[in-house]
């Protein structure tokens, strides 16, 4: 049993469901809704150590990584701030990513390309956290390697 089907066998005893990824379209041409919200690859949460009450979700999506910061705030209904940060476009933040889904490995390549995301997931977070917290948020200008956007 693998630890995906693990993880689900255990929230499943807890009444919780977890999200299934979207299937691809089949050949008849059918398309996905481009508008409607991907489903991340891999997430990762963290709370901050150095950042009393911030707290991090970390996504791949669509081989971007992708780094949700939530912070508490003294105003607004939820008393708390949101944003979306990742790397632009043509980035070598995205690089990894693309290159490891392009790659066309043995068998123990592939069953390990999950752990390999993460792995990358992790430390490309990091930097994309290093490069926000650099910039200044009152303004709103970070350094050019990040995009980031309130969603909060």
């Amino acid at each position: 049993m693998s630890l995906d089907e693990q993880l689900e066998a255990l929230l499943a005893g807890l009444g919780v469901e977890m999200e299934r990824e979207v299937e691809p379209p089949d050949d008849d041409g059918e398309r996905l809704d481009e508008s409607a919200p991907q489903l991340s690859q891999v997430s990762l949460f963290q709370a901050s150590k150095e950042h009393y009450g911030v707290f991090y979700r970390l996504d791949l999506i669509e081989r971007c990584p992708q780094v949700r910061i939530f912070l508490p705030a003294n105003s607004g209904a939820v008393k708390m701030e949101g944003y979306l940060v990742y790397p632009p476009e043509q980035s070598p933040l995205r690089a990894p990513f693309e290159l490891l889904a392009a790659h066309q490995g043995s068998q123990e390549f592939e069953m390990q390309q999950d752990t390999m995301c993460q792995h990358l997931l992790f430390a490309v977070g990091e930097i994309i956290k290093r490069f926000f917290w650099a910039g200044d948020l009152e303004d709103m200008q970070f350094p050019p390697e990040i995009v980031v956007e309130r969603i909060l």
